[in-house]
């Protein structure tokens, strides 16, 4: 899962769980890749205001990043707090409910433009639903845990018979198997193991040469087909010209193999995060070919098909939900109602009569399913399954089980460091696999 800069520095929200309108309203920006350039540029300029002491300067320019980008919870609390810091309160609270309706967590005590007035009504409105944000969502339980807590897991899948759950590794580019009769390394030697599914008794993992890989490995960026009886490698795609690249700041992977789904005619698709490349390898190739790119795509992350099989959806960090269809190379951004967001998704699969989404951008981290319209082409609600769960540590990528959501509970990604450093000073646990049930 590599993030953008931007999307990892940015990307601290919530969605909520509320009641929606059987007609939602759908806001008309971003109406354009140049709207997310134009409010990352104000939100830069806000932020310079605010150091300088410039009060004014940072409400206007907060308006307009949040007007440009109104699901972008961030610019969303920093507009209302801009407003608030400049006196206008009746909009600064308009802005704040919208905040808190989308399920959001924030610590306003410790926020000094706040200091004096939680105690007061309408802030102690907003304060109070804050605070129950926070609280657990859902009910969840653990499926299966083991190995080390070191491993920085990220894919899961299972096999056809329910009795062996396999989890691949960022740091040690391994692959576990998990059974009753315990746990045993299938693959070792891998570049970082990614999203991983399971097509007709074999095991397809996307594998990328990055910065967070601690051993040395021959295998090239793309995506590796396992016999999960032997553990051997039967068939290898790579991604075209994905060598790492050497420069003065070190070693920069060349692609970012995040994510892929397996076609029912047995074509790969994989997402690529660096690239922003929707790859694709037709049964027999051993290359992949460029399916999709768009100026949209910003950080991609999970794909799935629609119900008709040849629609894919795929999750962008920083810009949402799109409809791609593959074979005319074209992708359209998802509409989201107003007052939701979709941004920070990572996991996305097809489930529960919708879309099941892994939302690990946003505090809270959470599990959400997300309802399309008929014709699939927006989305009408979201719902969260589960979130602020105290085994949660960046939940990352699952698979559907018939009517559950089993998912990696604890990737501890932001243990990372420097490279495939991990802090020390934290502590983390085995990788553990977690359920929710699904509408």
């Amino acid at each position: 899962m590599f993030r953008s800069a931007l999307s990892a520095g940015m990307l601290v929200f919530a969605v909520g769980c509320t009641q929606h309108p059987e007609a939602p309203a759908y806001p008309d920006r971003p109406s354009s890749p140049d709207d997310i350039r134009r409010s990352n540029a104000f939100v830069a300029e806000a932020s310079a205001a605010l150091g300088e002491g410039d009060v004014e300067g940072y409400r206007v320019r907060m308006d307009s990043a949040h007007t440009l980008r109104p699901q972008q919870a961030v610019y969303l609390f920093h507009a209302g707090r801009s407003r608030l810091a400049a006196g206008d309160t009746l909009q600064a609270m308009t802005l704040l409910d919208v905040f808190a309706g989308m399920g959001m967590t924030r610590d306003l005590a410790a926020d000094p433009v706040f200091a004096g007035l939680l105690e007061r009504d309408p802030f102690r409105r907003v304060s109070e639903a804050l605070t129950r944000n926070a609280a657990p969502i859902g009910v969840v339980w653990t499926v299966a845990e083991g190995g080390s807590p070191d491993l920085v897991p990220e894919g899961v899948a299972r096999d056809e018979t329910g009795q062996r759950w396999f989890i691949g590794s960022v740091r040690e580019g391994v692959i576990l198997e998990l059974a009753e009769d315990g746990i045993r390394t299938l693959v070792e030697g891998l570049p970082s193991v990614m999203g991983m599914t399971w097509v007709e008794g074999r095991l397809y993992a996307a594998v990328t040469r990055g910065p967070n890989l601690a051993s040395e490995t021959e295998w090239e960026s793309g995506v590796v087909v396992v016999d999960p009886s032997s553990g051997e490698v039967v068939h290898h795609i790579r991604i075209p010209d994905a060598e790492p690249v050497v420069d003065a700041d070190g070693t920069a992977p060349g692609a970012w193999p995040g994510d892929l789904v397996v076609a029912a005619d047995g074509t790969v698709y994989v997402s690529d995060s660096l690239r922003n490349v929707i790859w694709r390898a037709r049964p027999g190739m051993d290359v992949f070919e460029a399916a999709v790119s768009s100026p949209w795509f910003a950080s991609l992350q999970g794909l799935t098909f629609l119900e008709d099989g040849q629609t894919l959806v795929v999750a962008d960090y920083t810009a949402g939900l799109f409809r791609v269809d593959p074979e005319e190379g074209t992708a359209t951004r998802m509409r989201v109602p107003y007052g939701q967001t979709l941004l920070g998704v990572d996991g996305l699969y097809r489930g529960g009569g919708g879309l099941v989404a892994v939302q690990n951008g946003t505090a809270p981290q959470r599990i959400l399913h997300v309802r399309l319209s008929d014709d699939a082409r927006d989305v009408v609600s979201i719902t969260v399954l589960a979130a602020n769960q105290p085994e949660f540590d960046e939940p990352t990528l699952g698979v559907v089980i018939d009517t559950s959501f089993v998912f990696v509970a604890n990737s501890h990604w932001g243990h990372f460091t420097d490279g495939a450093q991990l802090d020390t000073d934290r502590d983390r646990s085995a990788p553990r696999l977690m359920a929710v049930r699904l509408p």
